[in-house]
């Protein structure tokens, strides 16, 4: 779904706790250019984590991660919310040779079990839309109308 002028987003929410947000970047981002891309990325979570945070989120080292079509970067933000739930924030930022999108994927500690498969497969099914003009569906050796 469009949000506003920005980017295409896609919010999928699953009955096994947890949400995840893809995010279509566009063209492709430099292998160089990704660590500061997830620095913002993840900077951004962080910030919108304190004021329901009991105490200050602990951020993960920046790690390298692969998937069917795309591979990348990922960070983990870990949390206790002022109601004494342990949470984790996951921002990936993935890349092929044409395109890049960010995924960020929240859930309750207690779930992550659960969700690990679900994600995991979720992740490995990401692959650019195509947005070239749709053309007539043409049988294989037949003229164009």
């Amino acid at each position: 779904e469009p949000r506003g002028q920005g980017a295409p987003t896609a919010t999928l929410s699953n009955d096994l706790g947890f949400t995840m947000i893809i995010t279509d970047l566009g063209g492709m981002i430099d292998t160089a250019d990704r660590s500061p891309v997830m620095k913002l990325l993840v900077e951004r979570m962080v910030r919108s984590f304190v004021p329901n945070a009991d105490g200050t989120p602990v951020v993960s080292e920046e790690k390298k991660v692969s998937f069917d079509g795309l591979s990348g970067n990922v960070v983990s933000i870990q949390y206790r919310d002022k109601d004494g739930y342990d949470r984790t924030c996951v921002v990936y930022l993935l890349a092929d040779d044409t395109h890049a999108c960010s995924c960020i994927v929240q859930y309750l500690n207690e779930n992550a079990v659960a969700i690990a498969p679900v994600v995991q497969k979720t992740l490995d099914s990401i692959r650019p839309v195509n947005t070239s003009p749709q053309q007539d569906a043409v049988t294989p050796g037949e003229p164009k109308p």
